[in-house]
């Protein structure tokens, strides 16, 4: 592999690695625990962190630290009715391991666990790598529609008059053809006499592409952002769209983050449980003015129902009324009769 294409294989990686840290601490502030020991320090993100890239974690005490932490955990052993194993394999990055048998009734554990499937978020490696790649197509399509013709040079001397133009235009000077000779040579080459030959290896014409390309972008940053509670407006309405259906959708958007929520409000529940720990686990201040914005669309659906079912009431008494109206009109006339 040529070193140049090495130093493009390296700046790719970080540039999936970049997407994914920030995806990553993103939605490691998507709740805010309060209330765990000092063991823990006053930055938790970490705790979010592990349970995004592994699914499982555990609160334990660390008798190697002398404290207690929070580290990846593994379900091991046999399984449960559920497929889950008994056992609890817990791990820290300063090498301890411990396994703790039948987790589930040992007061010295508290597993928690990421969401309901206990996986990890295999969200954010796609997004990282769908937005690597059109960030790299969006760097191509730059460099294609640079402005770059290759001067053609057929000796050293002329090659050297190109050269020295080329640096001349960069600087601003003006340049002067010496020799009355030249531009009959040229022609005589069958070159235009208005330019020399070059190579164009680049498009100018097809920098309309780029904003296709950054749409495309801000689009995968809508939908990754649809999928965890922030349900931004797009830009981009299509025909078929009313305006409601483009502003509306946060009742949807925050399913995921719905179901996140329970799993931290049991792992709240168990540290209560078994270490008697008085922690809180709440959504952070953009997922709140998300849950808010939930339950405004909630509400308003709620009222549309209530509002229809009064309205079937009051329309089935008036039918009731209005037969009964009829009976009544229709006895009289047989009453004439």
């Amino acid at each position: 592999m040529s070193e140049n294409r090495k130093e493009l294989e390296r700046w790719k990686y970080i540039r999936r690695k970049s997407y994914d840290d920030t995806l990553t601490e993103a939605l490691s502030s998507m709740f805010v625990r309060r209330g765990l020991p000092d063991d823990f320090g006053r930055d938790t993100g970490f705790i979010e962190e592990i349970l995004l890239k592994n699914g499982c974690g555990a609160y334990v005490f660390n008798d190697k630290e002398g404290k207690y932490v929070f580290g990846a955990c593994q379900l091991a052993s046999m399984p449960d009715a559920y497929g889950f194993g008994k056992n609890a394999i817990v791990r820290c990055l300063d090498g301890w391991v411990k396994e703790f048998p039948d987790w589930q009734n040992d007061d010295s554990i508290v597993v928690a666990f990421n969401n309901p499937q206990r996986l990890p978020d295999y969200t954010i490696p796609r997004f990282s790598d769908m937005l690597t790649e059109t960030e790299v197509s969006l760097i191509s399509q730059l460099k294609n529609s640079r402005l770059h013709p290759i001067p053609l040079a057929f000796d050293q001397k002329t090659l050297a008059a190109i050269q020295e133009s080329l640096e001349d235009m960069d600087a601003g000077k003006l340049r002067t053809i010496l020799s009355p000779n030249v531009l009959k040579t040229l022609v005589e080459m069958g070159v235009d006499s208005r330019a020399i030959e070059v190579l164009n290896l680049t498009d100018p014409s097809a920098s309309d592409h780029i904003q296709y390309i950054a749409k495309l972008r801000d689009d995968l940053l809508r939908w990754f952002w649809n999928l965890y509670g922030h349900n931004p407006e797009s830009t981009g309405k299509m025909a078929q769209q009313s305006v409601a259906e483009v502003t509306t959708g946060a009742s949807i958007a925050m399913i995921v983050p719905h179901t996140r929520y329970h799993e931290r409000q049991l792992e709240a529940q168990h540290l209560k449980d078994k270490f008697g720990w008085d922690v809180t686990i709440e959504f952070s201040e953009p997922w709140q003015n998300s849950f808010a914005k939930c339950e405004a669309e909630t509400k308003a659906a709620q009222d549309i129902i209530e509002g229809g079912e009064e309205d079937v009431r009051n329309q089935e008494d008036n039918e009731s009324v209005e037969d009964a109206g009829d009976s009544e009109e229709a006895g009289e006339r047989t009453d004439e009769v």
